[in-house]
This record gives C-alpha cells, sequence and structure tokens, in this order.
C-alpha cells in the first residue's frame, strides 16, 4: 500500500509539473509542440519527418548561420529537455531517431483548436475532397503506405506545397508536370517504384531533401535501388540530402563531377559506383565541406570502390558505408573523428 501511495504521489506531481513545462514554452515552441497532436497516441514519429514538417509548416524560424534543419532539431531537443517529448528510439552511434508526445499530454493537446485546424496524414479514401476550396494553399501533403500506383494529376496544382511523402506506394514514375511544384522542399518517394526521375525535376531549385529508394528483401545483405543519374543535379544548390543515386549510366561520370558543387549536402548515398569514376567522386566529395554522412556501394558485388584519392576527408564526416571490394583501406580514413 505504501508502494503504491508512493507511486500516486509521483503521478500528480507530474501531471501538476508537466502543465507548467507547457504554459511557460516561448510560442515558436508551443505550435512545435501542438503539432504532435495530428500523429494518433503513442505513435513513434522519425526526428528527420518531424523536422521536415515543422520547417515545411513554417514553424522553424532563421537563427543566425544555422540551417533550418539545425534550428528545428534544436527546438526538438528542446522539448525533450522539458520532458514534453520523449525519445522512443535511439540509433547505434546514439542519435535520437524516433520520439513521441508525453502520454499525460496527448489527450490535451487533442483538444486544442490548433490541433484541430491541423492537417492530418491524408489516406486515398479522401483524395476526391482534397483539392477543394482552400486545400489548394497546402503546404504539406503526406500520403505515406497510401494505395496509390500513380501520382494524382491533382496534386501538381498545389503551388504552396513544401513537403510531398509517396513513401511506401506503389508509384512506378512521376510526370514532367512535377515542375510545377516550385516550392518543394522535401520529396519523399523512399520505397517506392520509381527509378528514373523526369529531367523538369531540375526546375525545383527549393528542393532540399531528395529520396528515392527502395530495398531489397535480402537479409542481411540486401539490394538497394536509387534513381538513374541525371545531369545538371548540380543545379540543386539547396540539397542537403541525395539518396541514392545510381551513376553506372552513360551520363554517370558527368553527375559525379557535378557533386561537387551540392556545397550544402550533408547526407549522400551512391550507389552502381564503377571503379573508374572513382577519381572523380574523390574531387567531389573534397569540396563537400559540409558533409556528415556517405554511402557508397559498387555496381557489382566484386567491383573496386576507388577511394584512394582523397587527399582528406569532408571535415564534419561521421559516418561511412561502403559496400563493394577495397584493395586497401584508403589513409584518408584514418584522418576522420
Amino acid at each position: 500500500m505504501q508502494y503504491s501511495a508512493f507511486i500516486n504521489d509521483k503521478l500528480e506531481n507530474m501531471k501538476k509539473i508537466l502543465p507548467l513545462s507547457y504554459y511557460n514554452l516561448p510560442y515558436y515552441l508551443k505550435i512545435c509542440f501542438l503539432y504532435l497532436g495530428i500523429f494518433p497516441e503513442d505513435y513513434k514519429i522519425e526526428r528527420m519527418r518531424l523536422i521536415r514538417l515543422w520547417i515545411a509548416e513554417g514553424f522553424v524560424e532563421v537563427r543566425g548561420e544555422m540551417t533550418m534543419e539545425e534550428v528545428a532539431e534544436s527546438y526538438l531537443n528542446e522539448l525533450i529537455n522539458r520532458s514534453l517529448v520523449q525519445v522512443a528510439k535511439i540509433d547505434d552511434v546514439g542519435r535520437r531517431r524516433e520520439c513521441r508526445l508525453h502520454d499525460l499530454f496527448h489527450f490535451k493537446v487533442k483538444k486544442t483548436k490548433c490541433c484541430r485546424n491541423m492537417a492530418k496524414p491524408i489516406s486515398k479514401s479522401l483524395m476526391p475532397i482534397l483539392f477543394n476550396g482552400g486545400v489548394r494553399l497546402l503546404k504539406v501533403l503526406d500520403l505515406r503506405s497510401a494505395s496509390l500506383e500513380t501520382l494524382p494529376d491533382e496534386i501538381v496544382k498545389l503551388f504552396h506545397l513544401r513537403y510531398l511523402s509517396l513513401r511506401g506506394t506503389n508509384i512506378k514514375m512521376l510526370s514532367k508536370s512535377i515542375s510545377k511544384l516550385e516550392n518543394l522542399e522535401t520529396l519523399d518517394l523512399k520505397g517506392t517504384y520509381v527509378t528514373e526521375l523526369p529531367i523538369q525535376i531540375l526546375k525545383l531549385q527549393q528542393l532540399r531533401h531528395l529520396l528515392v529508394y527502395r530495398c531489397g528483401k535480402v537479409y542481411p545483405i540486401y539490394d538497394l535501388y536509387g534513381f538513374r543519374a541525371i545531369p545538371g543535379i548540380e543545379g540543386f544548390s539547396s540539397l542537403q540530402k541525395l539518396c541514392f543515386i545510381e551513376v553506372n549510366h552513360g551520363n554517370g561520370r558527368i553527375v559525379v563531377g557535378e557533386l561537387g558543387r551540392l556545397t550544402r549536402l550533408k547526407r549522400l548515398g551512391i550507389t552502381k559506383l564503377r571503379r573508374e569514376d572513382g577519381i572523380a567522386l574523390c574531387s567531389s566529395l573534397e569540396k563537400l565541406s559540409n558533409l556528415l554522412a556517405l554511402s557508397v556501394r559498387s555496381v557489382e558485388e566484386d567491383e573496386i570502390i576507388d577511394i584512394q584519392h582523397l587527399s582528406s576527408p569532408p571535415r564534419f564526416l561521421q559516418q561511412l558505408y561502403l559496400k563493394g571490394r577495397l584493395e586497401m583501406l584508403p589513409l584518408w580514413i584514418s584522418l576522420t573523428h
């Protein structure tokens, strides 16, 4: 009985303290916190998904020389430190990968008018009414795992769209009209069957995150399919994440050389690399001073990944994944911290 009373007292204290944490939030954190109410109770939210959503909704303010993603991550860390958001998953290198709303706050957030007015993840069943009235001003459209095989024509009419996720759908291609989404910042095609992008996609100059790949089912060494390299990719000057680009085609070497101009890149995934393109890749990597993570896969299992020609690695590089053969361990790897 004494133990039960102790636990009850603890819970009552938490119920008193946590609301104070919320009411003392600055305005920019309150809106980010209330946004979590669009997700179901106990739903585990991917950290980067949440960060991209906050940015697309316009909740993140410019702060000095920090990127919008860095500012958004500082918001999330502050909510975690205030015990309003809980860490749900940590990866092998200690990074917070998933989070969720604190149980004691979920009901309260659901009741707020702000939360009720926010867009919910849209099912296919809602597509017929999606494009009526003010919905044309939509900034975020998350159709992950919806029963889609083609991209509805109405979507490209959403001129203000900043975030489009088709993750896990059965879509096989994008039409050239995707170029009408001039304000798009995130295009998530992970887990779809898209292997080529129309050349018109190069008009999307605001893109910051381009994810186009799917994994095969051969575990634990699974196959990975990206999208065919397209010349002119250097025009994506705002790009921070690019995964995965296939470079074993006729224009592959040109594109590998262009990658060095994407100086804001933080995460880069390359697949089907040929040995003869190693020098061009090293030349590009030396220019990517902001790169945090690099994944390189060779075109064949026994193909050599030739990355010996890098004089020094990107100074902020934290993660390196190589799949293929190495003649020797590159000397620059020992220089990474």
